[in-house]
């Protein structure tokens, strides 16, 4: 009889148990600001409808406006994880499926940039945010302090790290003349996005052989609002 009474509290209880222990070793965070997707992927990212190829060339880039991490306020920094799927010419590997899966497994891993402004705490913090509610790439993607420059243009966003990256998305316009705006996208940033266009979408680290220049392909953007 002991053994079904324990039997039961392992199949019922347990999880709940282990899923309360897991909330409580996630820092209390909250976070928003502006999220853009500047990829390999033609406007509007195939990913935002479906379950796309997932092995594109991305620099996922964050604009932190307000946010707290375990206490440590990261407000107005920047962030930028990219994954460098990108094929032996510098191709976004989406954009070939004969040889997709080789570019994804030869490809370089990529790297997440960090603004240099932050403190040795404030690192911690946007890292521990990237990895709780965001484009996480994953143990053992090098991390780099740079200086990255965040602007608000009249009809976009322009980001800027010298030397690296350089990237400007603008908004795509409908035959009337307004923002496209797409609802209940899936992604890890927020359910509405507003389509835009890669106007400059230039990687070039050569320290880590990352080198892709992708005009014209997707950099559409989220205002996020994350919470633990």
């Amino acid at each position: 009889m002991l053994n079904k009474h324990l039997s039961f509290l392992s199949i019922f209880w347990l999880p709940l148990l282990l899923t309360a222990i897991s909330a409580m070793a996630t820092p209390t965070y909250r976070a928003s600001g502006i999220a853009i997707h500047q990829c390999s992927c033609a406007y509007a990212c195939p990913c935002m409808f479906e379950n796309g190829p997932d092995n594109c060339a991305l620099a996922a880039i964050y604009h932190l406006e307000a946010a707290r991490y375990a206490g440590v306020d990261i407000s107005g920094l920047n962030m930028i994880s990219i994954d460098g799927a990108v094929d032996k010419h510098g191709n976004g590997a989406c954009c070939a499926k004969t040889h997709s899966e080789t570019a994804k497994t030869n490809a370089p891993f990529g790297v997440v940039y960090l603004d240099v402004r932050a403190t040795p705490a404030q690192r911690s913090a946007l890292l521990g945010l990237l990895e709780a509610h965001g484009e996480w790439p994953g143990a053992g993607r090098p991390v780099r302090s740079v200086p990255i420059s965040f602007v608000k243009t009249a009809d976009g966003y322009k980001t800027t790290v010298p030397g690296l990256f350089s990237g400007e998305a603008k908004s795509v316009l409908s035959r009337k003349g307004a923002p496209i705006i797409v609802e209940g996208v899936g992604f890890v940033e927020g359910p509405r996005w507003v389509v835009g266009r890669s106007v400059v979408n230039d990687l070039h680290d050569t320290s880590l052989g990352l080198h892709w220049h992708l005009p014209g392909t997707n950099g559409s953007w989220s205002q996020f609002d994350w919470s633990h």
